[in-house]
Parts: structure tokens; C-alpha cells; sequence
């Protein structure tokens, strides 16, 4: 894993596999898509929006602990 995947796990995401469809058939036999869930709304992301919403999270509670 490299070191944004670990960026997100250490914020509390957990990284998934995905089975991945093609014309309505399972193909999860020849290839898994990775995705991460959000410790926020245990949604799955693709991993460049898991990094965009991390961004924006944590943000958000910096700013909640300033305002504390």
C-alpha cells in the first residue's frame, strides 16, 4: 500500500474490495475494484474521492475543535 492509502486508514476509512460488473455479468473472478469506507457516512468510495472527502472531513474537525 502506498502512503496515501495509509493516510486514510490512519483517519479511520477501511479499505474494501468491490466486485466489478461488465455488461451485467460478475467478472469479481478476473478483477476487484478497490474501494475505501468512510468512518462518516459508511459509504464506498473510489479512492481519489476517499481523498477528497478526507480532505474536507478533516478540515471540518479542525475547524469544530477550534470552535470548542
Amino acid at each position: 500500500m502506498d502512503e496515501d492509502t495509509h493516510i486514510l486508514l490512519r483517519q479511520g476509512w477501511r479499505w474494501s474490495l468491490k466486485p466489478v460488473y461488465f455488461m451485467g455479468f460478475n467478472i469479481s473472478w478476473l478483477v476487484m475494484e478497490e474501494v475505501f469506507i468512510s468512518p462518516f457516512d459508511h459509504q464506498k468510495y473510489p479512492f481519489t474521492e476517499a481523498m477528497h472527502l478526507a480532505r474536507f472531513y478533516q478540515a471540518w474537525l479542525n475547524l469544530q475543535r477550534k470552535l470548542s
